[in-house]
């Protein structure tokens, strides 16, 4: 694919509104300003992916009614015949790759939802951080434009592992922030934090049982990994079975559910 000298400005301004900041919302925000431009788009709208209550949540959006986005959340988003079809995929797609227009216009999501605000043509991406949704891309065009081609697709396609990128570094910021807040401020019975124990809560195999408890302590990567003897990056295979495991995507998430389950047996 041949990119032209404008595409190429605006995709750097693209990456670079993803190489700084540990703000999710503020960065997809200030992504999406610039991707409207890059895809000549109207409407962007973001969400990440809620494994526990399997919804959508932590929205951001630009040119759409925050009433009918309430709405969407409410309601709309069980009732999507779209969105759920293209988040298994990890790619950039055109939303006619999953429903054609014809088809989508006759449904109750198109008429009451996406008609609200004029969103005609859609393109998504799907981030994921091994199986993990951890935040989305939409982008929509008005009726009275043309629909998105296969070069839009690409070049949001090209965005994808920077995109990805920093939303694992977000996470993985506030999650630490989040697991040493909970060490300072939350009294707790730390007897009950029994490898053992863990184990037989979630169905843990002994060794994600110790490393589930080590980042309970608060413990970074590379201090558990020397601790049990084991490589970084097979450390983090066993964090993403633990994660799989326990349906959640990040520290925060996983220490929370840790340490509930753990205080009913203390």
């Amino acid at each position: 694919m041949s990119i032209s000298a404008r595409n190429y400005k605006q995709l750097l301004d693209v990456t670079e509104c993803l190489s700084y900041g540990l703000d999710s919302a503020k960065v997809r925000l200030d992504l999406g300003e610039a991707l409207l431009k890059l895809l000549d788009a109207d409407y962007f709208a973001s969400y990440v992916w809620n494994s526990e209550d399997r919804k959508f949540g932590e929205g951001v959006s630009i040119n759409m009614d925050e009433k009918n986005l309430m709405e969407y959340e409410q309601y709309y988003q069980f009732h999507d015949p779209i969105t759920h079809e293209l988040k298994k995929r990890k790619r950039a797609t055109c939303v006619n790759e999953v429903i054609e227009q014809k088809d989508l216009e006759k449904t109750e999501f198109y008429n009451d939802f996406l008609c609200h605000d004029g969103l005609h043509w859609g393109l998504n991406l799907y981030a994921y951080d091994g199986r993990n949704n951890i935040g989305d891309i939409r982008i929509w065009r008005n009726k009275k434009r043309q629909t998105f081609d296969s070069s839009s697709a690409q070049l949001l396609q090209m965005i994808r592992p920077h995109f990805i990128n920093s939303l694992r570094n977000i996470n993985h910021h506030n999650s630490e922030k989040l697991t040493e807040d909970i060490h300072q401020n939350t009294p707790i019975i730390t007897a009950s934090w029994d490898s053992a124990l863990i184990a037989k809560l979630f169905s843990f195999t002994a060794r994600e049982s110790e490393i589930v408890r080590e980042l309970l302590r608060g413990k970074k990567d590379e201090e558990i990994a020397k601790e049990l003897y084991i490589a970084c990056s097979t450390l983090r295979t066993h964090i993403r079975h633990i994660y799989a495991k326990t349906e959640v995507h990040n520290r925060t998430s996983l220490c929370h559910k840790v340490l509930n389950k753990l205080t009913g047996f203390a």
